[in-house]
């Protein structure tokens, strides 16, 4: 009887009043009638999808370096997500971001999914970084911002010890100019590598003692 294109995958489908709502996954919810009514969006706000060309340099700089290219990436701080973003859109990685912020991590999210990666590729989380709330071992690449802008709020033993053995690499911004106290036994035993990159301090992990 009718048909009509939708430019997007839908995802559901609702009547009510005489007319059909159909909900898709490019976020928009679309509303068909029989008759030509006034038609009016009620929600017009418009998300902020540019990245900085900030970001997306400093993306490349960390793959370049790590050479991580598939596999489960940290961002420890970040929660704008962009930086996420930039990595998760250079290379296969599915980047989780936890931030203490809430409302970077809800301004965030809003500009993911203006790029159609929240929940998918990217997520962002609300939570302490003192002690990550993830299995041992769980990442292939593990990145500090917050040491980026000099500070250091997580702890150097909760990002080692979610970074995977054996190829997984600990990212620290260049004005960390040594590693932390708590790294140089692992450095010293072998567990922890210095590897050389422009502007930026990593680490990566080999095996582990025993």
């Amino acid at each position: 009887l009718w048909a009509e294109k939708t430019d997007s995958r839908v995802r559901g489908l609702a009547i009510a009043n005489g007319r059909l709502y159909v909900s898709t996954i490019d976020g928009v919810v679309r509303c068909f009638a029989q008759a030509k009514g006034n038609g009016r969006i009620l929600n017009g706000s418009t998300t902020t999808t540019d990245l900085s060309a900030e970001a997306a340099k400093l993306a490349e700089t960390i793959l370049a370096a790590t050479h991580a290219d598939q596999g489960y990436c940290l961002v420890v701080g970040g929660g704008d997500g962009r930086l996420a973003t930039s990595l998760a859109e250079r290379s296969r990685l599915i980047v989780e971001v936890i931030d203490e912020d809430a409302k970077k991590i809800a301004s965030g999210r809003q500009f993911l999914l203006g790029r159609k990666l929240h929940g998918g590729r990217v997520n962002l989380v609300q939570g302490t970084t003192q002690q990550l709330p993830y299995p041992p071992y769980n990442f292939n690449l593990v990145v500090d911002f917050n040491s980026f802008a000099g500070t250091q709020k997580a702890k150097a033993s909760e990002l080692v010890r979610v970074t995977r053995p054996i190829g997984g690499a600990l990212v620290f911004g260049g004005q960390v100019k040594e590693p932390r106290k708590e790294l140089q036994a692992m450095i010293q035993s072998k567990e922890l590598e210095t590897v050389s990159a422009s502007g930026l301090l990593v680490l990566r992990r080999g095996k582990i003692p025993g």
